[in-house]
């Protein structure tokens, strides 16, 4: 493993991932939009050829670039309107009446 995934093996939130990059976030987006962003972080990071090579410094800082990047996409539009994730961007809504619902063992 190398030392950038031993890095980010660390992190477990996604606050946790833009402290650790000192990357500024609005509170109100990141709880929107965490998922989107860490994956569209983790595709930045996938199109990056050679990551594992540069030096442990450049490594952190194309990672807060990517970072930065991933977070902007998400500032002016809604996440699931960007295809983050496409499979759920495409799905259709599903409506239950309250009226089918039951409480378990019921």
């Amino acid at each position: 493993m190398s030392a950038l995934a031993k890095e980010l093996d660390g992190l477990s939130s996604a606050e946790d991932f833009f402290t650790h990059f000192d990357v500024a976030y609005e509170p109100r987006v990141l709880a929107a939009c965490r998922l989107h962003i860490l994956k569209r972080f983790h595709d930045y990071l996938g199109e990056v050829a050679g990551l594992d090579s540069l030096a442990p410094e450049a490594q952190r800082s194309l990672c807060r670039e990517q970072l930065e990047r991933a977070y902007a996409d998400f500032l002016s539009g809604p996440a699931l309107g960007q295809d983050a994730f496409p499979r759920l961007a495409g799905m259709k809504r599903a409506f239950v009446s309250l009226s089918t619902v039951r409480r378990y063992g019921h």
